[in-house]
């Protein structure tokens, strides 16, 4: 489903770039001038429709990873711990359906006042639950360390208590650029528009890793300990 709902966004993203900067490139006012006056267009709706999909799916990702390497310690502690994460998950959804909704109505665009504080809101909720989840992996895989290494020999433990595990693990490359994103976006700097970009590919970047590692029967199970 990532995959598909990606495949739809570069696409989307790239007939997006052709459509302003080259298509009407002597639009009055300038492409990007043609880009806010035109928010409703099909285009640009299906744009905000998959960015937001994509991040909601990927935020789910590592909310289910987070509950696995939990799950380790007790299904309640696994509970306890998602629980909040969760919450600000389905809250990021509410946002993000108002802001894919508000930012496509005629005359108004990314940039107006209300699809302005719904996105920011948005894009907040989105990175605090991926910032509280980072936290939350990497704290749980740092206290397995010890007992891992007890356990497992040194080669094969690397491949669940290694720096570069946590990393994969805890998706933390999504919020460096989810970071830049959000600060460019909140002061309204057009260079939001290449960060948002970066922060969508490093987000599947992140969850494919993650994927991949299960797939491969490397990443942390339920039963890993």
């Amino acid at each position: 489903v990532l995959f598909c709902v990606e495949t739809i966004f570069e696409a989307v993203q790239a007939r997006t770039v052709q459509v302003i900067y080259i298509d009407n490139r002597a639009y009055p006012g300038g492409p990007w001038q043609y880009f806010l006056d035109t928010q409703n267009l099909a285009i640009n709706v299906i744009f905000y429709a998959t960015t937001f999909i994509l991040t909601f799916l990927s935020d789910f990702l590592v909310l289910w990873r987070c509950w696995v390497i939990w799950t380790a310690s007790g299904r309640l502690a696994a509970y306890l711990a998602t629980a909040f994460p969760a919450l600000l998950l389905l809250a990021s959804f509410v946002m993000g359906t108002l802001w894919t909704l508000q930012s496509s109505q005629p005359g108004l665009s990314l940039y107006s006042k209300l699809p302005l504080a719904y996105g920011t809101s948005y894009y907040a909720i989105s990175l605090s639950v991926n910032i509280i989840l980072t936290i939350l992996i990497t704290f749980r895989l740092l206290l397995y360390r010890h007992r891992i290494k007890e356990s497992l020999p040194e080669e094969h433990a690397k491949h669940y208590v290694s720096l570069l595990t946590i990393i994969i693990e805890s998706a933390a490359l999504y919020s460096l650029f989810s970071i830049l994103f959000l600060i460019t976006y909140a002061v309204n700097n057009p260079t939001n528009q290449i960060f948002l970009g970066m922060a969508s590919s490093a987000q599947q970047i992140a969850g494919y890793l993650i994927i991949y590692r299960v797939a491969e029967g490397r990443a942390w199970k339920k039963d890993t300990l």
